[in-house]
């Protein structure tokens, strides 16, 4: 079904909000709100991705390479119907000095081309995307900058998928834990990687088993559990400070509020020596504890809004999924399917309001499910592929990644929030408790 319909209003909407001027400057910063797309219409458009053309013999290197990076990154956001490229020459052929009839011929709605040059050094990339149909160009602009190709095309693509109202996460980060280089006497050490799994990079070299890294939210550090020595209690650290905890008692796990100001943690710091959930500032200051219960209370995650927190307990025999306000009252179960469920992560679209977690759902097989708190449906993400444990949702709560042992050994894989679209992202070593960072602030 075409869209004939829906596209006078993107243009119109994009035309009226569209920035003027050369957007070109020393840095990839692109200007411009663009917020104006219904994102669940976005899949209707039939997209053409052709390759970036080189402005003179000298980029044909870097156009070909960001045109792969772009259009990785764009698939990669299933956020539209991307056209086969091997039908691209059709249109080209069928155009006969009429580039829309050309692409309209192949069923394309949106076409986005661009030209790549370089000016004092620096790589340029002028973008066009029009809209086939209605013969109209819905914007044009370029970027500039001395960052790298990679760096370039991820900022291109975000800055694409931010035009149709979308939040990109070309340039996030995801961080974990892995054994690689560090197998010693069962240390781990955290890295750092594009979300899609190139450039993967030592983030600790402390020799200590470092687990659970979590972004903040501000993208400004990381804080992870960090065991220093053996048959000695793990503390809460994080990136370049002191340990924000180091006991008394046990800490299991932590996540970071969503405006980064305070961390909740589930510790058995009290006399009692039981787990229970607690929060701090993040600077490891002004403790209180929220949960009170002889059961086990473990793994709590933020709701986007702040104002409510998920977690696992077993105070009803097996660990099941619970919520409860940020000051520990109002508790409610969530999960009731499954005979083991654990490791609460809350998406951070308030809209969606939903939680992944690790869910036994038949037999000893963890699976990755998807609990809807609106309508109590919950989606099976994975079939029973391995082990599939610790998911962790983008930003734009349009992805997870999370720890599979489907391939032999625990590795990191993304997957579209259906479950479609896996992707493994980790093969050397162990890989372990993934995080999804933040979208860089411009």
């Amino acid at each position: 079904m075409r869209l004939r319909a829906l596209l006078p209003i993107v243009i119109a909407s994009i035309a009226a909000a569209a920035p003027q001027g050369d957007e070109s400057k020393k840095s990839t910063t692109d200007s411009g709100d663009w917020g104006v797309f219904d994102v669940k219409n976005i899949a209707l458009l039939a997209l053409a991705l052709p390759e970036l053309e080189p402005a003179v013999a000298e980029t044909r290197g870097e156009a070909s390479e960001l045109s792969r990076i772009v259009f990785d990154d764009i698939s990669f956001a299933s956020a539209f119907k991307i056209l086969d490229p091997e039908n691209y020459a059709l249109a080209h052929k069928a155009a006969d000095g009429d580039d829309d009839y050309g692409w309209s011929s192949i069923g394309a709605d949106i076409v986005v081309t661009g030209v790549v040059s370089k000016r004092r050094g620096d790589l340029v990339v002028q973008i066009q995307i029009r809209a086939i149909r209605e013969k109209e160009t819905l914007f044009e602009t370029q970027y500039a900058g001395s960052a790298t190709t990679r760096e370039l095309a991820h900022h291109v693509s975000d800055s694409i998928l931010r035009k149709f109202g979308m939040l990109g996460i070309a340039r996030t980060k995801i961080a974990f834990a892995s054994d690689r280089k560090t197998n010693v006497g069962g240390n781990k050490s955290l890295f750092v990687t594009d979300y899609d799994g190139y450039d993967q990079r030592r983030g600790t070299r402390n020799h200590h088993l470092d687990l659970q890294p979590r972004f903040s939210p501000d993208g400004s550090t990381m804080s992870f559990i960090s065991y220093p020595k053996k048959n000695q209690p793990p503390i809460l650290a994080i990136l370049n400070h002191e340990p924000v905890f180091d006991g008394p008692g046990m800490i299991f796990s932590a996540s970071w509020s969503p405006d980064s100001t305070h961390i909740a943690f589930a510790s058995t710091r009290d006399e009692s020596g039981n787990a229970e959930i607690y929060v701090m500032r993040r600077d490891g200051t002004n403790i209180r504890r929220l949960t009170h219960h002889p059961a086990i209370d473990v793994s709590p995650t933020w709701s986007p809004t702040g104002r409510r927190l998920a977690f696992t307990s077993d105070r009803t025999g097996s660990p099941q999924i619970y919520t409860m306000d940020a000051e520990g009252l109002n508790l409610e179960r969530v999960s009731m399917k499954g005979s083991y469920n654990a490791e609460p992560a809350w998406s951070p679209v308030s809209s969606l309001n939903e939680i992944a977690y690790a869910s036994r759902v038949s037999g000893a097989v963890f699976d990755i499910v998807v609990h809807s708190l609106e309508t109590n449906v919950v989606r099976i993400l994975t079939s029973r592929a391995g082990l599939n444990e610790s998911p962790q949702w983008s930003p734009n709560g349009r992805h997870l990644v999370f720890t599979s042992t489907r391939t032999g050994t625990p590795q990191i894989f993304t997957m579209n929030r259906d479950g479609s679209n896996t992707k493994q992202i980790t093969f050397d070593g162990q890989n372990t408790t993934p995080s999804w960072g933040p979208v860089p602030r411009q």
